[in-house]
């Protein structure tokens, strides 16, 4: 991959803050940018740049997740209708950015 290509991948192309807030678990821990990069969803938050993609079917649920700072990161596939609290609870245990954590993780319902 060219670096030009490389520097696109992570910049933000669509900035879906406002529209983030409404929808986070805990709306004060949302980053100063998020939003779409190429491929992947991008958020800024002020002392961390986490790079996610999730994804979603009927008991299915997935999550990759990576800080090119730290250059360390996380895959998860899990099947089952609580799919979602198993994948926050290992992204919890391996210290994923908290911030991250606090807006993707679902609102108990």
């Amino acid at each position: 991959m060219s670096s030009q290509l490389r520097k696109t991948q992570f910049a933000i192309s669509l900035n879906q803050l406002a529209h983030r807030q409404k929808q986070a678990t805990v709306p004060e821990a949302c980053p100063v940018n998020i939003g779409f990069g190429l491929g992947w969803y991008v958020y800024g938050f002020k002392d961390e740049t986490i790079i996610g993609h999730t994804g979603a079917n009927m008991g299915e649920r997935t999550l990759a997740v990576f800080s090119p700072k730290k250059k360390n990161g996380l895959v998860v596939m899990a099947n089952g209708a609580n799919g979602n609290e198993v994948i926050y609870r290992i992204a919890e245990s391996i210290g994923v950015h908290q911030g991250f954590i606090d807006i993707e993780k679902p609102k108990k319902k």
